[in-house]
This record gives C-alpha cells, structure tokens and sequence, in this order.
C-alpha cells in the first residue's frame, strides 16, 4: 500500500499494560503495511519516543485545561484531539488517505463531522465502551452513573466510520446489536504482539504455584473478578488441592487484594508492582483469569499462554481466544461446576502430556504472534 495514513493514539503506546501494548502492536502494524515514511502518529505530548521510532514523523497533541475538559464533556467532545483531528482529516486538502483511530471515544466526534471527507475512516474497537466505562466506573461515566455523552461518541464512532475492527466477535456483535446497520465495513482482526515484543521461551524453573494471576490489581474490574473467584471457587480449589498456593501479580493491588494474604494465612500471595511479571507468572502451574465483568479481550491471558501455562479461565475473559476453544489445555468457566471440571481437566493435561509448555507457547505465536496479526489486519482493510 502507498497511501498516506494518520494513526491515532490517546494512550502511550511505549508504556507497559494491556492498552498500551495492544496500541503498539496495531500502531506498529500500520507502519508494516504503509510504510515508515508514509504514517504519522498522532499522540498526547510528552510520551518519550523510543530511538527505533524517532524517524516517524509525531504530531503532539497537548494537555486541555481542566476547566476546558468539563465545558466541552456534555457536547460530546471527550479529548483533547478534537480540533487536531479536524484539520487533519475534515478539511478538502487533507493530505491523508486513511485515518485510524486507536479507540472510539474522540472517533465518534471527529468523524460525524467529517461524513463528506474522503479520507478513509478507521476506527479500532478495544470494547464496548459504555459497557467498560460504566463496569469500571470511569470519569467518563460520572463514576458509573451517567453513560449517554460516551454512548453517543461509540454510536457516532460505529455509524461513521468507513471500517470498524473488533478485537472479539462477541463486541462485533454486540455493536451490531446496540447501533443498528452501518455503511461501513464490520471486521474482526484480534489482537496480537508488538513488532519488537521479547520472544518468550518457557523455562523449566521450580513452579512455587498452582495458580497464578496477573493484571492491574487496582483496576476495578480486576479487583471483582479475584473477589469472586476467591468467594465461590477459592474453596473448591483448595478442597481439590488442600496445599493450594496462588500467585496474585500486577499493579498497584487494591486494599481488598492486599488482604487476601493475611484472609487464607497466605495460602493467596500477592507481589505488587513486579519488575518482570513474566518471571512471576512462569512460576505459576495453572494460569487463572477471573475477570467477570467489562467488555473487550482481557490481554492477560495472552502472558499466560507466551508462558506455556494451561489457561482456567471465566467466560467474559474467554472472548477473543477462540482458537483456543478446542485446546485441552484451555478450559472456560462459568460456574463452580464448570470451574471444578475445568481444574481437573487442566490438571490431568499437564499429568498426561509431555512438554505441556512447549506445545502452549508454540500455539500462542501460531495466532498472536506479530506476522499473524500484521495478515490479519492487511485483510481487513482490502
């Protein structure tokens, strides 16, 4: 492809986390496909731009007054990129042929106003929106009690766009079944690795743990779903292995988390804040993702398959790994009958199969590695 591109980015795609490395992996995409002299990157001001990146041409967006922020919330204006994206792509000699915008929160706005350009609007779903803002209670849902400014922006952002990629068929879906028909073109293109992402081998160190977990321990969807594993299936998995340890890993854990140590005599531990939460996680036997609320693909579950560890999973955190539903070393739950049986399935696998690991991480860059994802991506855009 040889057409100008403007990528999008709210978030600092050089930062560690989920949402930024999701960022990266589709920033770095698009510079596979265009072309390094054919893409600018669009981004708040301030991020520090890695040495491998300098040659790609930035522009910075900077901070609005708070003040600012609060006036423009209600008409739907929810950034800081809205007049920058106007004259990049609103205006008849745009110099861009395709606009990608990492997200639909500031999409929505620019691209209602922009229905006569001829750049080509793109917009990346991570998630329903509404559905993640108002589980997570952001500010942008008044803490989870006024979500119509944000619904509007996620309509507009759907209807508008050219194409709309979704990391899951299930938010694919979900939006068809919100918003209605649109013109544009419905994709779903997963996720996958950063370019530059470390290949992860599995190592064959000591396992100190039966489950292990990681995440953003302060995030609030985080926090509900440990809390509900450990009300309704912490007991079932210690009657099946009464010498149970469980690895708790992230950032900044919550009060609650932090007390679970001292609430099972540290049969739970939790490490905050780790230097290498891969390291963390290989020391784990079964990787456990309870996260039972939110919407979109919880990145987590990716560390434990780069790890080749088998993945125990709640079913809202199972969305977008369907190439892992038949797998027998990945099991959904549902329930504490479905959690039960998933267990004794992992754990018979891991009893039976040589070099578990190995075939786990091997299936993991099948589909997440970063070629797969960059094939994936040029496909939904021709």
């Amino acid at each position: 492809m040889k057409d100008r591109v403007l990528f999008v980015t709210f978030l600092d795609p050089f930062q560690s986390g989920g949402g930024p490395q999701a960022t990266r992996a589709f920033m770095d995409a698009t510079i596979e496909i265009f072309g390094r002299n054919k893409v600018d990157i669009m981004a708040c001001e301030g991020i520090a731009i890695p040495k491998d990146y300098q040659d790609i041409n930035f522009i910075f967006v900077p901070q609005r007054p708070k003040w600012l922020a609060y006036l423009l919330f209600p008409f739907g204006i929810l950034g800081r990129f809205a007049k920058p994206l106007a004259k990049c792509v609103n205006g008849k000699n745009s110099v861009y042929d395709y606009c990608i915008i990492n997200g639909c929160m500031e999409a929505g706005h620019c691209f209602k106003n922009a229905k006569s350009s001829k750049v080509k609007k793109i917009v990346i779903h991570h998630n329903m929106e509404v559905k993640f803002n108002m589980d997570n209670k952001t500010i942008l849902t008044l803490k989870g009690r006024w979500p119509y400014t944000l619904r509007q922006a996620e309509k507009n952002a759907y209807k508008y766009a050219d194409y709309n990629l979704f990391l899951t068929q299930q938010d694919l879906s979900e939006m068809e079944g919100t918003y209605g028909n649109t013109n544009a073109k419905n994709r779903l293109i997963g996720t996958f690795d950063y370019k530059d992402a470390d290949i992860i081998r599995p190592d064959k160190s000591e396992k100190h743990f039966h489950l292990v977990a990681s995440g953003t321990m302060g995030h609030n969807q985080t926090k509900h779903g440990v809390l509900d594993f450990y009300n309704r299936y912490y007991p079932i998995a210690k009657r099946m292995k009464p010498e149970l340890k469980i690895l708790l890993t992230g950032r900044n854990p919550s009060k609650e988390i932090s007390d679970l140590e001292n609430a099972t005599q540290y049969s739970i531990r939790v490490v905050p804040n780790p230097k290498d939460i891969m390291a963390e996680v290989q020391m784990g036997c079964v990787y456990l993702c309870p996260t039972d609320i939110g919407s979109g693909l919880k990145l987590r579950a990716m560390d434990g398959l780069k790890c080749g560890l088998p993945i125990l999973v709640h079913e809202v955190s199972a969305r977008g790994y369907d190439f892992f539903y038949d797998k027998p070393y990945y099991r959904i739950y549902h329930d504490e009958k479905t959690f039960e049986k998933g267990l004794k399935d992992i754990l018979y696998f891991l009893e039976v199969t040589p070099n578990p690991a190995q075939i786990i991480n091997h299936d993991y860059y099948q589909f997440f590695g970063f070629a797969k994802g960059v094939e994936r991506f040029k496909a939904a855009l021709e």
